[in-house]
């Protein structure tokens, strides 16, 4: 499947880097290419993560294989029936490797050599948020030989040390709050399209993004529910804090990605396996996600008939508008996360308290704002069933509703750790990875594993081939 992507940034820079000077100076110095100013490179990444990496093919085909949502149309219909190949994710492979790691290796290097410490910290954040999303979608990837250009058939590194090995994931987190933390007089204003050059929120989003990959690591000697609850209290403050891209906006070229599949393709359909999750709950979000409320007619997931045009199930498109932000991780996750760590250190209280803390955010930023319906969702003794019943299952399945419509990639991570919910598709097992891209086969294929998509990553099962 082909997404429109529209890099206006890029050929802006394109553009105006390469003038009749510009050109002849490239001729004269070949082992030194142009340098890209850092407020034009950043911007760019920060658009394309959310755009094609999060919002790109991978989030689509994970609306089905998650069940937020059914396939009715073309590609997804097939792919709701578990009908894929290796080249279904492709795009998602280029998106993050050639598209978000090598511009941010750049970045980052160009940062620390202009001793721009700010910009270098907001680029190792967004490294690794885009690493994880390679390293949780494939499982083993090109890590510590990636983006590099040094290496043409970079070796794959197994998840277990992206994670947690020396300069992994965590480690970058830890460098990218000490850059953070550095005086420079060189800081972004409005070229940060996420947080306007506040460096502060960046350092929350750091402690954040730390606070879900040790709570990923959760099936592993790795979890410490102390280093969660220790990272979510110098994280988000609340829903305006959260790690957000929110720069989309009405125009051809400047849509959010989920809009333009909905005016181009209408690949969806109100999934019955959600849609009997939110009505059992009586979770006011359905009258905001389905098009038809609790009156919807859902497709079911797997065996749903072709219907592009409405004529059979209801549709899920009148939620998503040009200019909806795309979630890289919100204040509810968060609280979700604290409230895990809290039950697994046995304290119910605290457990509770984040647990509640984190539904009400979510359903306002859904949209729910009536302060009694927000309460009356949390008097369903089925949702908030008190702080000596609170189990992991329902920190688990508040964060699997709270990720729709557009973190289905997240939502098919903390399934795969959770089992939560309970999913069944009758055309077999669900994907617990993606299979490796045609393209890194036929390039790398001597260094590609030999894992299917059946089998587990390490977070999941321990595995790594």
């Amino acid at each position: 499947m082909k997404t429109k992507i529209i890099y206006i940034l890029l050929i802006g820079l394109i553009f105006s880097a390469c003038s009749d000077e510009t050109l002849n100076e490239i001729n004269r110095d070949k082992d030194n290419p142009l340098e890209v100013p850092l407020r034009t490179i950043l911007p760019y990444v920060e658009t394309h993560t959310a755009y094609a990496v999060v919002g790109g093919d991978g989030s689509l085909y994970m609306s089905t294989m998650i069940q937020h949502m059914t396939g009715v149309h073309a590609q997804l219909h097939q792919f709701d029936r578990f009908v894929y190949s290796a080249t279904t994710f492709n795009n998602d492979w280029t998106a993050i490797y050639p598209g978000s790691l090598k511009n941010l290796r750049i970045m980052i290097e160009q940062a620390a050599n202009e001793e721009a410490y700010s910009y270098q910290g907001i680029g190792l954040v967004l490294y690794a948020y885009n690493a994880m999303m390679a390293t949780d979608s494939w499982g083993p990837v090109p890590f510590s030989q990636a983006a590099s250009g040094e290496f043409f058939n970079p070796e794959y590194d197994t998840q277990e040390e992206i994670y947690t090995g020396d300069n992994g994931l965590l480690d970058l987190l830890d460098s990218a709050i000490v850059a953070l933390n550095t005086d420079t007089p060189i800081v972004p204003g409005d070229d940060d399209l996420i947080y306007g050059g506040d460096l502060g929120l960046w350092i929350k989003a750091a402690n954040g993004l730390k606070a879900k990959m040790i709570t990923r690591l959760g099936n592993t000697p790795y979890y410490d529910a102390d280093a969660v609850i220790a990272a979510a209290s110098n994280s988000f403050d609340s829903n305006d804090e959260a790690f957000i891209f929110d720069a989309f906006s009405a125009g051809a070229e400047t849509e959010n990605p989920r809009f333009q599949e909905a005016n181009d393709r209408v690949h969806f359909a109100v999934s019955e396996s959600f849609f009997n999750l939110l009505s059992g709950f009586n979770d006011p979000r359905g009258d905001l996600f389905f098009d038809d409320g609790y009156n919807s007619i859902p497709a079911p997931n797997g065996t749903a008939d072709l219907d592009q045009g409405g004529a059979i199930y209801s549709k899920v498109y009148d939620y998503i508008e040009p200019d909806s932000p795309i979630q890289f991780m919100t204040y509810d996750e968060l609280k979700l996360a604290e409230a895990e760590a809290h039950l697994r250190n046995n304290n119910a209280p605290e457990a509770y308290a984040a647990y509640l803390e984190a539904l009400e955010a979510a359903l306002r930023r859904a949209g729910v704002t009536d302060q009694d319906v927000i309460d009356a969702y949390l008097s369903e003794p089925s949702v908030a069933p008190g702080e000596g019943n609170l189990s992991l299952e329902d920190i688990y399945l508040q964060k699997y509703i709270g990720f729709y419509p557009f973190q289905s990639i997240e939502a098919w991570a903390e399934w795969r750790r959770t089992g939560v919910p309970n999913l069944f598709n009758p055309n077999g097992d669900l994907l617990r990875r993606w299979p490796y891209p045609q393209s890194e086969i036929d390039n790398n294929g001597e260094n590609v594993p030999s894992g299917r998509p059946i089998n587990g990553v390490y977070w999941d099962d321990l595995s790594e081939n």
